[in-house]
């Protein structure tokens, strides 16, 4: 009869590794909704979709026309989401083809979903 045995050794140190917490810096998100209202009548105050969101992290390239860390095209519900991001502040730059531009910005704290709602006049 053969008998195997394998020891196997337990230490209280936890492994080494470099990247564990990797992604912990990527755990901002930002939801932007954009709404058109009307002087008239509330009833035909709406949601806006296909309206270009660009997202600077550098308030220069934001000041000067630099190009975007990201950008998202508004869907349906007038809504467009950034996920995995890092940096703790942004501005934003939308754009609609008829009612020109809107920019605004939002702080983005560790582990959190920030919210910016922006509305066409």
């Amino acid at each position: 009869m053969l008998l195997c045995c394998s020891w196997f050794g337990c230490s209280d140190d936890p492994p080494v590794d470099d990247d564990f917490h990797a992604s912990e810096d990527y755990n901002r998100s930002i939801q932007v909704e954009v709404k058109h209202l009307y002087d008239m009548s509330t009833a035909a105050d709406s949601l806006l979709t296909d309206v270009t969101i660009l997202l600077f992290e550098d308030r220069d390239n934001f000041a000067f026309g630099g190009y975007p860390d990201a950008f998202r095209i508004t869907d349906t519900t007038g809504k467009a989401s950034f996920e995995f991001l890092s940096g703790s502040y942004y501005w934003i730059r939308a754009t609609h083809p008829l009612l020109g531009e809107l920019e605004d910005s939002v702080s983005t704290p560790a582990n959190t979903l920030s919210f910016v709602f922006l509305t066409y006049f």
